[in-house]
């Protein structure tokens, strides 16, 4: 069985935080001042954040979807979806707005936008000894093998500084945008040897009153790639006592995957990865029913 469909969606009221008193940009805002440029003033409304259901989302996407059913002890599934999501601000996000009362400034790929994601499992009963009715078939026959591969496209990378570069009281600033910042892909040992995802020297602070002409979440990080595995059996004992053993194993081919690099441009690590997901994992169960 097979099927393919588009799927699109436009959301609109989705709920999200504002800082209302945000001091306005200014080029001549200084810190000095900071507080006069605040609409409401300063203390006691100094961070007065409010809970507005007004923000815009999009989403499209491809969706394929195939499935073999249990025949033959083999059994097939697979999925794959080629899709954009765009929004202002990821649900529930308590944003940095480049100004809050231009949230239409934040547009971009949602926080968790994935262009392609693709998942395959399987379960396949092994035939080796399965018709032997002696001590191969009772250890050696009736094993079951089933697993998922998964590949995802790599998550949205935003570029957020802790510092205050453009004086409107919030410390988190994207930077401006003075250069290519694409670079072919670093090898994994290079990675390790603390090799930038993207050229940091394309980027600089905003000035006084200026917001960053960088957008948000441009760049995207490393992919996603895994294979999990599962060999089980079951003995079956007297009456309805069932012993079952499983060997296991996450990430069977022990692929490295990186996750996101720093986003920082004050930070030291900036655009460096630093950590990766869990490598290959082996495991042993057993369990007795009765």
């Amino acid at each position: 069985m097979a099927e393919l469909a588009y799927v699109g969606n436009r959301g609109h009221g989705l709920p999200a935080f504002f800082n209302i008193n945000q001091a306005v940009l200014s080029p001549t805002g200084t810190a000095a001042n900071l507080n006069a440029r605040r609409p409401m003033g300063g203390v006691p409304f100094t961070d007065f954040t409010v809970f507005k259901s007004n923000i815009r989302s999009w989403y499209d996407s491809l969706q394929a979807r195939v499935e073999k059913r249990f025949r033959q002890g083999f059994s097939l599934m697979g999925s794959y979806t080629y899709g954009k999501a765009l929004d202002y601000v990821t649900f529930h996000s308590n944003q940095n707005w480049s100004d809050p009362t231009r949230p239409e400034l934040d547009k971009g790929r949602s926080d968790n936008d994935r262009r392609h994601l693709l998942a395959v499992s399987f379960l396949v009963d092994l035939p080796l000894f399965k018709d032997d009715r002696g001590l191969a078939g009772l250890f050696l026959g009736g094993w079951q093998v089933n697993g998922i591969a998964t590949y995802y496209s790599g998550l949205p990378v935003d570029l957020l500084g802790a510092r205050d570069a453009n004086l409107d009281g919030r410390a988190a600033d994207r930077p401006n945008l003075v250069g290519e910042w694409q670079k072919s892909r670093p090898s994994n040992d290079e990675i390790v040897a603390g090799a930038t995802w993207f050229d940091t020297d394309a980027f600089t602070p905003p000035g006084v009153g200026e917001i960053g002409s960088f957008g948000r979440n441009v760049i995207t990080g490393p992919d996603y790639k895994n294979v999990d595995l599962t060999l089980s059996k079951r003995f079956r004992l007297k009456g309805s006592h069932e012993l079952q053993l499983r060997f296991e194993a996450y990430n069977v081919f022990n692929f490295t995957n990186f996750n996101n690099p720093n986003g920082a441009p004050t930070n030291n690590d900036f655009g460096e990865i630093t950590s990766v997901v869990a490598p290959r994992i082996l495991q042993v169960g057993a369990r007795y029913s009765f």
